[in-house]
């Protein structure tokens, strides 16, 4: 179930929206229905036609940089990153799952940084029905070094296929040239392991292990 907290405008929330974003993370989302890991799934997972999909400009130099992109674009497709595998995580702030993964996830990527396969494999946040304030709030919280995308309006989940999906949702996604891409796994729920789901996203994606 997913929270429907909005924020009020005006001078208030300008001056005190990101006070009130953190004491609402700490205290967590406890109306978020309980979710479970799930096992690696065998079956082909759900397509996606391409990944045509608009993207806001990224919000730092490193972000950009991670990304292959230039710093000063205001905007661009996913399919723009450098990279052969991406890996997507649908979140949402006030999802206490979400937050509590946060680590988890963060270690996923510093594994894929030690891993020889960095140029090769990148992650991404979309911030399902969250605000850029939102996204950056929860950037800041969590330390989370990889890049964060608000989609406030649902038009990025859509496009990805996971609408109807719980958070946090995980997408494994290859990508070659010529606009073609294949989803080789997804994972909707919690892992306890983040080695053991770094070599799930390896071995779906055909990369050799060290």
């Amino acid at each position: 179930m997913k929270r429907t907290i909005r924020l009020r405008k005006g001078p208030r929330l300008y001056r005190w929206g990101s006070t009130i974003l953190l004491a609402i993370l700490l205290t967590g989302c406890a109306g978020t229905a309980q979710q479970t890991a799930e096992p690696p799934r065998r079956e082909a997972p759900r397509q996606i036609e391409s990944l045509d999909i608009p993207l806001p400009g990224p919000s730092s130099a490193a972000d950009a940089a991670y990304l292959g992109l230039e710093e000063s674009m205001d905007a661009f497709r996913m399919d723009q990153i450098k990279a052969g595998v991406l890996v997507v995580e649908v979140f949402d702030m006030y999802c206490r799952f979400c937050q509590g993964m946060a680590p988890k996830v963060d270690e996923v990527y510093e594994l894929n940084l030690r891993s020889g396969f960095a140029s090769e494999v990148k992650m991404i946040g979309i911030g399902r029905m969250n605000t850029a304030l939102e996204v950056a709030t929860f950037k800041e919280k969590y330390k989370v070094k990889f890049p964060l995308f608000p989609d406030n309006d649902l038009s990025i989940t859509k496009a990805l296929g996971a609408q109807d999906e719980g958070t946090p949702h995980f997408m494994v996604i290859k990508m070659a040239p010529g606009d073609q891409v294949e989803v080789v796994h997804r994972f909707t729920g919690v892992f306890e392991d983040p080695k053991g789901f770094y070599d799930v996203i390896l071995e779906r994606s055909s990369l050799r292990k060290e």
